[in-house]
């Protein structure tokens, strides 16, 4: 899906070069939406009734959709449960067990199979001056490279659906400027008058290499990932990630000028089915 609709922008706004800026938000269509509960049962009707055969020529079997969840702590309390039932599970193994050390090892290697799975979502709470460097200062870089290029026929840039926020209702396709912020745009249309904070995206920056300097070494990461939290809290953003990832939107349109530009902004970008092989994203997504 991403990258169809990346084509499909490229070659609708490639030949033309015109100086302007487009954003798309690809996910579900807003008049007949798509669920990901309804997107687990349709594959697994799918393969049910096209099964896929192993090695042996065998079909494999496809258990029933697995319930998806809507809020992380949702899945948190999910998972929670899961591990105590494990647990009570591994409790009865070592009451019966004359070995206990054989499931003590089988339960780490469990644990640590989870860890390896869910630690690329940590980028989520990731550093700020990374997180900042990488989606901030690094979209900066490449914008200012797309302006040296003469040929240039368009600057694609793929961004998240998470920088929208907690916006609600039917959100547009609506290109970030330099400050904006979703705490400004929510008291704005409940016209309310308290005094907001200014988001400056270059003190953002400035602020979040030197916090590398104010904090002790032992606990440098951790304050980092705080700091990132709660700048982005600040300015109505839920993470650090979704809130760099908007602050890069801003230096792209504050400094494109003439260059031609296409955001689009994804609500998942996931592996592929088999290439470049089966299961090569395991552990990075």
């Amino acid at each position: 899906m991403v990258v169809n609709a990346t084509l499909a922008a490229a070659a609708k706004h490639g030949m033309s070069r015109e100086p302007a800026i487009n954003v798309y938000q690809v996910s579900s269509s807003v008049v007949n939406p798509l669920t990901w509960q309804e997107m687990a049962t349709l594959s697994c009707e799918h393969f049910k009734c096209n099964p896929i055969l192993d090695s042996k020529g065998n079909p494999i079997s496809v258990a029933a959709p697995m319930k998806l969840y809507t809020l992380m702590e949702e899945f948190s309390t999910h998972l929670e449960r899961d591990m105590a039932q494990q647990r009570e599970l591994m409790a009865m193994k070592f009451l019966n067990s004359k070995k206990p050390e054989i499931y003590a090892e089988k339960w780490m290697e469990l644990i640590r199979q989870l860890a390896t799975i869910y630690k690329p979502y940590s980028f989520y709470k990731g550093r700020y001056d990374v997180s900042i460097d990488t989606n901030t200062r690094g979209t900066s870089h490449l914008m200012n490279f797309a302006k040296y290029c003469k040929n240039l026929s368009l600057f694609l840039q793929i961004s998240t659906a998470y920088v929208n926020g907690p916006r609600k209702g039917i959100i547009m396709e609506k290109k970030f400027s330099m400050g904006d912020t979703i705490t400004g745009e929510k008291f704005n249309s409940e016209n309310l008058s308290t005094s907001l904070p200014i988001l400056n995206v270059e003190k953002e920056i400035q602020l979040a290499f030197d916090a590398i300097d104010t904090f002790q070494d032992n606990s440098l990461t951790q304050n980092l990932k705080k700091l990132g939290l709660e700048r982005a809290e600040k300015y109505g953003w839920h993470d650090t990630y979704a809130f760099t990832k908007a602050m890069g939107e801003m230096v792209i349109d504050s400094m494109r000028g003439e260059v031609p530009v296409v955001i689009i902004r994804p609500s998942i970008i996931e592996s592929t089915y088999k290439e470049p092989f089966s299961g090569w994203i395991q552990g990075n997504r």
